[in-house]
């Protein structure tokens, strides 16, 4: 399991963070994996939180100056950070 891409951007001021995570999995590692390591443990209330896990075989990450494509077996995960003052 190899993290690709990890981050919770603020889209307006004074509020959340929201992003994605991109995991690539190795040929032993299934979603369930990520699953119990990311998704299910419980965190603080202003620690980063991962959801909405998806497997897909390639996903491009858009950003204001260019586009990235990730391929492989891989797992999308949305992430949010409440805002923190």
């Amino acid at each position: 399991m190899k993290v690709l891409l990890d981050y919770c951007e603020q889209k307006k001021a004074y509020g959340d963070s929201f992003g994605k995570c991109i995991i690539s999995l190795d040929n032993s590692e299934t979603i369930i994996d990520v699953i119990k390591k990311y998704v299910e443990p419980s965190r603080e209330w202003w620690q980063q939180k991962y959801m909405n896990p998806i497997a897909c075989r390639y996903y491009t990450e858009k950003n204001y100056l260019f586009a990235k494509t990730y391929i492989g077996n891989l797992v999308v995960l949305d992430t949010f950070q409440i805002y923190l003052d």
